[in-house]
């Protein structure tokens, strides 16, 4: 009864010790990163989208968020990010991000140069986006030159 109960114990550890070992594996951990996390995340994004037309509609006003989404140069823009927003509710959430982001760049690229400005106004960000090298860098894309104010 002790070498089966003792054979029983080998058995579990055994088997603990597989599961263990496949847990860290290629397709184990590719498998964990497809499924785990993005869908664990999918409905944070999904309501993170959805804040974030209501804040632009809160803080523009209505009818300013209208017109600024529905401009007719911005309309591929709009687009692809009210498509990628609907895709990341249904819940293609890569693909969805990726078109979101494509729409996000074409609808608020011209604020960029502003942003920039700003944020080199700021103490440690300020150091960073003044090195000469990134310095160089955002000066040959003409980022960062204007200030609104």
């Amino acid at each position: 009864m002790t070498q089966l109960q003792g054979h029983k114990v080998y058995e579990s550890s055994n088997l603990k010790l597989m599961k263990y070992l496949t847990w860290f594996s290629k397709e184990r951990e590719k498998e964990r990163l497809e499924n785990g996390f993005i869908r664990s995340t999918k409905g944070l994004l999904a309501i993170g989208n959805l804040l974030f037309l209501a804040g632009i509609g809160l803080g523009l006003g209505l009818v300013r968020t209208y017109t600024f989404f529905f401009q007719k140069k911005k309309m591929k823009g709009t687009i692809c990010f009210f498509f990628g927003i609907f895709l990341v509710i249904v819940g293609r959430t890569i693909f969805g991000l990726a078109i979101e982001a494509f729409g996000f760049i074409n609808l608020f690229g011209d604020a960029f140069p502003i942003v920039i400005a700003i944020l080199r106004k700021l103490p440690i960000i300020g150091n960073i986006l003044n090195h000469p090298t990134i310095n160089n860098w955002l000066n040959r894309t003409d980022a960062g030159s204007e200030l609104p104010f």
